[in-house]
């Protein structure tokens, strides 16, 4: 499973693009901000 890193501020949009990736069939993680998706990243 390809998994996809969603880094936006906007809680409706990122909610929405979840929803749809993840009925596409991909694993969704969330980030909401840059600094927090870099940090995701150090951790991966």
């Amino acid at each position: 499973m390809k998994n996809i890193l969603i880094i936006d501020d906007d809680i409706h949009i990122g909610n929405m693009l979840e929803e749809v990736l993840t009925k596409e069939g991909y694993g969704v993680s969330r980030a909401y901000s840059g600094t927090e998706a870099l940090l995701y990243l150090s951790l991966q």
